[in-house]
């Protein structure tokens, strides 16, 4: 399986507003199921800070389908993650595709919250 720092580092590289430096990033491999470089490569534009929630791709969804995102967010998603990573956008995306995440659960330091009547967190 592909180095699960892959993901951190994209999300990190395909964000113009920040600079990068590796340093803060655990190299570990082989942790949680997924196509990580599919998962990357897919979602990033959905999962990136700037701007308004949008609903994912079908090469999006079909990534997700296929990770263990709340292992991903156990594992890898750091205060620093969240400073590039939406995680609203993160648990929106997930809902759109059809995993979503359970009241309460955790990823990074986020908690997903109750969804409302109309279906927004």
């Amino acid at each position: 399986m592909r180095n699960l720092s892959i993901l951190v580092l994209f999300f990190i590289l395909t964000s113009s507003s920040h600079s990068f430096d590796p340093s803060p990033f655990p190299i570990v491999v082989g942790a949680c199921k997924g196509d990580l470089a599919a998962l990357t490569q897919q979602c990033a534009t959905y999962v990136k800070i700037p701007g308004p929630p949008v609903p994912p791709s079908g090469a999006c969804c079909k990534a997700i389908q296929g990770s263990d995102v709340p292992c991903i967010c156990r594992k890898y998603i750091t205060p620093r993650v969240e400073k590039v990573i939406s995680m609203k956008k993160l648990v929106y995306v997930a809902a759109k595709c059809g995993r979503p995440f359970a009241h309460k659960s955790k990823c990074g330091s986020y908690t997903v919250p109750a969804m409302s009547p109309g279906g927004q967190g």
